[in-house]
């Protein structure tokens, strides 16, 4: 493991520099408890590509694939399609897995596609320069998640998610909830560096605005922006996501079949607009985030 935790810093390092990506990568004690697996690339003993397995989401109880990185002067070799497909051949034996997808170019996005991965939704403002991120999930044994709650308005988008997944769902449209209870359950965690949040609204309750609020100036950083994470689990669902909608934030997809989970995304831009950058995405990637519903800006362009 050493080994890798080296090699892995080194590639991150050689295209990052020492500041750009995310910063917990940048903690050895971090990379060492948090990342479950480091699968890398070697060529005449130096590690020249590397891609991590570790825990995301709710508690971290997902599985992500991320920090899929090869080193600039190595792309020619076709380093990085032999490891992502000896690494997604190596994890099947999980339920499903996440990845995000950078927008600022497509390689990865083809890669990842060719791999069996379904483009479901974007994460704005959490990256380098306040890009965007394209959700992407590879459903590997999950075929089906029973009954969940949905919104009229975004019903069609759901039926169409899961048969992309292939996974059989009981989608109940309105609220299923009698009462809202007074109290949510909420889990959210900070990117500093980045300034954004992660909020997931496990069921809903009437201080969820309140909760919201105190979660985004709790770090006392301008500019904070969020994504929210709805749990359709919840049958307050539907009423969560019609309260946060008139609350300016804006639809982004969805993060499904995430350990028991079944989430709607939501995304809270601060004070300012939402940035949806100048987005580069394949024509799947393209056509699935329209078909799901999801706005795109006139910054979009592809293959």
């Amino acid at each position: 493991m050493e080994k890798d935790v080296d090699g892995f810093m080194d590639c991150m390092r050689s295209v990052y520099g020492d500041d750009r990506y995310y910063q917990k990568f940048y903690d050895v004690e971090y990379v060492r408890g948090r990342i479950d697996s480091i699968f890398i690339a070697e060529l005449d003993g130096e590690v020249v590509g590397s891609l991590a397995l570790s825990g995301c989401g709710y508690r971290g109880e997902d599985h992500k694939l991320g920090t899929f990185i090869v080193k600039a002067d190595m792309e020619e070799h076709n380093i990085g399609s032999g490891l992502l497909g000896y690494t997604v051949d190596s994890i099947r034996y999980l339920p499903s897995v996440k990845g995000e997808n950078v927008t600022h170019h497509m390689g990865s996005q083809i890669l990842t596609e060719r791999n069996g991965f379904v483009p479901v939704g974007l994460l704005f403002d959490v990256f380098i320069d306040n890009s965007t991120l394209l959700i992407i999930v590879n459903n590997f044994n999950v075929k089906e998640v029973g009954r969940i709650f949905v919104p009229d308005a975004i019903a069609s988008s759901v039926e169409l998610l899961y048969r992309e997944l292939g996974v059989s769902v009981e989608p109940v449209t309105g609220s299923g909830g009698d009462v809202i209870p007074s109290v949510s359950d909420i889990w959210y965690e900070y990117d500093r560096h980045f300034r954004f949040a992660d909020i997931y609204i496990l069921s809903y309750g009437e201080d969820c605005m309140a909760r919201i609020g105190e979660i985004e100036s709790g770090p006392g950083l301008p500019g904070m922006t969020a994504n929210i994470h709805i749990d359709m689990r919840d049958p307050n669902a539907p009423a969560a996501y019609e309260a946060l909608m008139g609350e300016r934030c804006v639809y982004a997809g969805f993060k499904p079949v995430s350990a028991g989970h079944e989430y709607i995304v939501l995304h809270r831009p601060g004070e300012g607009p939402v940035r949806y950058g100048a987005m580069k995405l394949t024509a799947r990637s393209r056509e699935m985030l329209t078909r799901l519903g999801v706005a795109l800006s006139d910054q979009v362009s592809g293959r």
